[in-house]
């Protein structure tokens, strides 16, 4: 497996609420929008504040550093992915 990486999580979010809800469906037109806009915040973020965008750069390879880091990680990227779906009248 790769190399594991938070984006996921939030990209999830998204895509639930803009993805194509059966195989005939199709996505939300903001679909890419709101995804590339979230991935491009979560990239930034993160890189500015921990170095990268996966767990190893984050926690600098240290497991108790997510106890510390992963909770306000985990709440400002749920904050990040309500305020764009938001924003695009999605919810």
């Amino acid at each position: 497996m790769g190399r594991k990486t938070p984006v996921w999580g939030g990209a999830c979010v998204i895509s639930y609420f803009t993805g194509k809800g059966e195989d005939t469906g199709m996505d939300d037109p903001e679909h890419k929008t709101a995804l590339g806009e979230f991935t491009r915040w979560f990239e930034e973020e993160m890189t500015a504040d921990y170095g990268g965008i996966d767990c190893r750069d984050i926690t600098k390879g240290n497991p108790a550093k997510r106890v510390e880091l992963c909770p306000q990680i985990i709440a400002a990227t749920y904050e990040k992915c309500m305020e764009i779906l938001s924003d695009k009248g999605l919810i």
